[in-house]
């Protein structure tokens, strides 16, 4: 964040880099007061437009860090009442550091067969976060006892890849990737829901492999 902000300072002013570099930005930092501020169009840099995008880029970042609530998100899909603006809403609602939050959007996750698609995978990306690790851990656990059950509720890729969006890829532990493979293992689940618990399996145990390497 600190060097998005420096490179904020030089970029070309309108140019695509630019936007880019306000958006990286935006998804990394914790100046409350400033995302705040772009929102009410205060600080932002010149040649930055705060299009329906970015304010759902910084409404997500002040969602994971607590800084708004469910209000707020509501008040910004008005703004925007798009059927991408309900995605993003979705998404930063399942970001909230709440443990109300948390068992909505897992409710939603699991149990809610009639949510849609784009609306279900956003739920699974704002889930976790490695800033909320033990608010979220109860649900390690629970998402290798519960995620095969969703192959009851939905069919084909959604089933897959909605696996694939929740598993618990910031819990790094032996005991995650052990869970993981035996669920992998398991012939009585769905083919779709192994393959990509077998794919976030392999994720944890190449960043295992990186902690061991650089210990310390």
């Amino acid at each position: 964040a600190d060097a998005l902000s420096a490179r904020l300072e030089t970029v070309e002013v309108g140019s695509s880099v630019q936007l880019s570099v306000a958006r990286g930005f935006a998804r990394f930092s914790d100046d409350v007061d400033r995302l705040k501020g772009w929102l009410a169009g205060a600080g932002v840099p010149d040649g930055v437009t705060m299009d329906a995008d970015l304010r759902w880029i910084v409404t997500l970042q002040l969602a994971r860090l607590g800084a708004i609530g469910a209000a707020d998100i509501d008040a910004e899909l008005r703004r925007d009442s798009s059927s991408e603006g309900i995605v993003h809403a979705t998404r930063c609602r399942a970001a909230l550091p709440t443990a109300e939050a948390k068992d909505r959007a897992w409710a939603q996750i699991t149990t809610d067969a009639d949510l849609a698609n784009y609306e279900l995978y956003a739920a699974c990306e704002g889930f976790w976060h490695p800033a909320q690790t033990e608010l979220t851990a109860p649900y390690v656990d629970r998402y290798f006892a519960e995620i095969a059950g969703t192959d009851k509720l939905r069919s084909g890729w959604v089933v897959a890849r909605s696996a694939l969006l929740a598993f618990p890829r910031y819990a790094i532990s032996e005991h995650v990737v052990d869970r993981g493979s035996d669920l992998a293992a398991d012939e009585s689940v769905a083919a779709g829901i192994r393959r990509s618990v077998a794919d976030g399996v392999d994720d944890l145990k190449r960043a295992l492999a990186v902690r061991s390497a650089f210990a310390g």
